[in-house]
């Protein structure tokens, strides 16, 4: 829900004062990770240059969103563990 999103914002701010939050987002996800909802939300992740993307769908749907769009969001390669 995106009132979860917020909480999950709010501590990770109360955590990390310096952090900046580039946006969240609460897609409709159906049980294959794909995206039903928003179809531009990869486009928008990749236009906030976040540097850091959290994905919290549950599992599985948060590991098969990845694996479903991992070749459509930019990111830097050397920054996901081997």
């Amino acid at each position: 829900s995106i009132d979860l999103c917020k909480k999950a914002h709010k501590a990770l701010k109360d955590q990390y004062p310096r952090l900046k939050c580039a946006g969240f987002a609460n897609p409709v996800v159906d049980q294959n990770g794909v995206i039903l909802d928003d179809k531009d939300l990869i486009n928008k992740i990749n236009d906030s240059e976040a540097s850091i993307l959290l994905i919290g769908l549950g599992t599985p749907k948060q590991e098969l969103f990845f694996k479903n769009y991992e070749k459509q969001l930019v990111f830097e390669r050397s920054q996901l563990s081997p």
